[in-house]
């Protein structure tokens, strides 16, 4: 068991992991009600008596925001499922109790597993299919507005069905590269979990014995100390002997 101080600092971890995983589900959510939105009202707008340059000006303007707001969610899905999983390891570090009997089971650990529903007994039901459709959608309306204004302007015959094939082209390959990445994101959360360090209560202190200090039965370690000492003695004495102890040098 921790303490009491550890605790209180788990549980404020944990809080604030919770509210970050909030933060980041209404941010999502946002997110794919907008961009769908707006790439169909340009398509609607830009669909009629445009010319060449607002069709290429406006397409593409949408199509690299669309595509940053796509870098953005994909960064902010990386740290969603890190904020998923450091949220299930605190609550078994708070010990919490499962509703269903279980005693490793939490709010967290227990989500259900959305790959157990399928749509139309087709595809599985993810956030990833989620995401690869509405992002493919609106990567491919903002593709045909450019295609299509880019054809117009070389003055190339069938101009807007061409456009239309790019643009579904475009919004197929971007479906199966999303899919096929986050697919593949779990597996690199589990590694980067695998090398962490756990999450473990601080160990208990425990007291070691000291054995007892040998006895010195004899000086002789002390012998060559000695030794030194009595050699800086003499030498002291013999310098401070008075001159008329000493016998006197002959000139010549």
């Amino acid at each position: 068991m921790i303490d009491r101080d550890e605790a209180e600092r788990v549980r404020l971890d944990y809080a604030q992991t919770t509210e970050l995983l909030r933060t980041l589900t209404d941010v999502r959510f946002k997110l794919l009600a907008v961009v769908p939105t707006i790439s169909g009202v340009a398509v609607a707008l830009l669909g009629h008596g445009r010319t060449a340059a607002e069709l290429l000006t406006v397409g593409a303007v949408g199509l690299v925001a669309t595509l940053g707001i796509l870098v953005y969610e994909l960064r902010n899905t990386q740290i969603y499922d890190y904020a998923l999983d450091r949220a299930a390891a605190l609550e078994s570090r708070l010990g919490m109790v499962s509703v269903f009997g279980s005693r490793s089971g939490r709010l967290f650990s227990e989500r259900p597993g959305g790959r157990t529903v399928r749509l139309f007994g087709l595809t599985a039901v993810g956030h990833d299919r989620g995401l690869s459709l509405v992002y493919g959608v609106a990567l491919a309306a903002w593709s045909y507005l450019v295609a299509w204004g880019a054809l117009r302007a070389f003055d190339v015959g069938s101009a807007r069905p061409l456009g239309a094939g790019i643009g579904l082209i475009v919004g197929l390959v971007v479906m199966a590269e999303l899919l096929r990445s986050m697919t593949a994101r779990p597996s690199l959360v589990r590694r980067r979990l695998s090398r962490a360090p756990a999450l473990t209560a601080p160990r208990p202190f425990r007291r070691t014995r000291m054995r007892p200090a040998k006895r010195v039965t004899s000086d002789t370690s002390f012998a060559p100390a000695a030794r030194l000492g009595a050699s800086r003695s003499k030498r002291v004495a013999v310098q401070d002997r008075p001159e008329r102890n000493r016998r006197p040098v002959p000139l010549g």
